[in-house]
């Protein structure tokens, strides 16, 4: 960790030292983009932005991740995710995909949890306030949601070749979730309660929040 701390340091300190080497257009009209967050922290996220006109580019992004052991009570053991978007950018001085932008988008997600229950997990189980003596669970959870936002962000070319943009904004997700048991010696609506106490946003419908740091290369 030390060491990626350390290579991210110096990569930032090289782009700051690109600054001035900035352009305020450019004629390339692609640029293929991985999420450092992401990447860092063991999961998978592509874009790929290609310029439509001056002041407007589509993007198309995509994630990917999985886990042999289970992250914590909220987190997902794997996932997958989908979101299309158009950027409208908005610097008067600068030409797409440079300045600032308002990002409208979708996005598909699917998720996967894996989960395990038993009297060594304190005592999680319980039927009307009572530990059921003896059982145990295991089975997996997964959640589909679709959702719609926007974002505000910026985005920078250092070297005529590399790009950095950050983006964030809010948005509206509907999710459904399915759960399958896989164990038979307690009942369906037990296992219920007790999933949705450790995963509450398996099934959310509600706010969203999509965040992210991107390098890219534009070509």
């Amino acid at each position: 960790m030390k060491k990626i701390i350390i290579i991210c340091f110096l990569f930032l300190a090289f782009l700051s030292q690109s600054l001035k080497a900035q352009t305020d257009a450019t004629e390339k009209k692609n640029i293929a983009k991985l999420g450092i967050p992401n990447f860092v922290f063991g999961s998978l996220f592509l874009s790929y932005e290609r310029v439509i006109t001056d002041k407007i580019t589509g993007q198309m992004n995509f994630f990917y991740f999985g886990r042999k052991t289970n992250p914590g009570p909220w987190g997902p053991n794997g996932g997958w995710g989908i979101t299309p978007e158009v950027r409208f950018y908005l610097t008067e001085s600068k030409q797409s995909p440079l300045g600032f932008f308002l990002s409208p988008f979708l996005t598909l997600q699917g998720l996967r949890y894996d989960y395990g229950i038993s009297e060594k997990n304190n005592g999680q189980l319980y039927n009307n306030g009572a530990l059921l003596p003896g059982v145990k669970a295991e089975g997996n959870a997964s959640s589909t949601m679709f959702g719609i936002g926007a974002t505000v962000g910026y985005q920078w070319l250092f070297r005529d070749i590399i790009t950095l943009d950050v983006y964030a904004g809010p948005g509206f997700g509907l999710a459904s979730m399915k759960t399958k048991d896989g164990d038979a010696s307690h009942t369906p609506d037990v296992i219920r309660k007790e999933i949705d106490a450790n995963f509450p946003f398996t099934k959310q419908t509600g706010p969203i929040f999509r965040a992210g740091v991107s390098l890219g290369v534009i070509f």
